[in-house]
């Protein structure tokens, strides 16, 4: 059963900056970074700005579980 983010994730991709991202995860920037340089949390790249999806930040909550 999908809860409601994961409907809205499914239909959208949303882009959220690191500050975003780790306050959604409740962590540190500097955790998700690291996360992020050891390969555990995807991210983008556009050209200079770093941006995490939505859905691999769920993906990695239920990973962790």
């Amino acid at each position: 059963m999908q809860n409601s983010f994961e409907k809205r994730a499914a239909t959208e991709t949303r882009l959220m900056t690191a500050r975003e991202a780790a306050k959604y995860l409740n962590i540190s920037e500097r955790t998700l970074w690291a996360l992020s340089d050891v390969g555990d949390l995807p991210r983008v790249q556009i050209g200079r700005a770093v941006r995490y999806d939505a859905a691999d930040l769920e993906a990695f909550i239920n990973s962790n579980k």
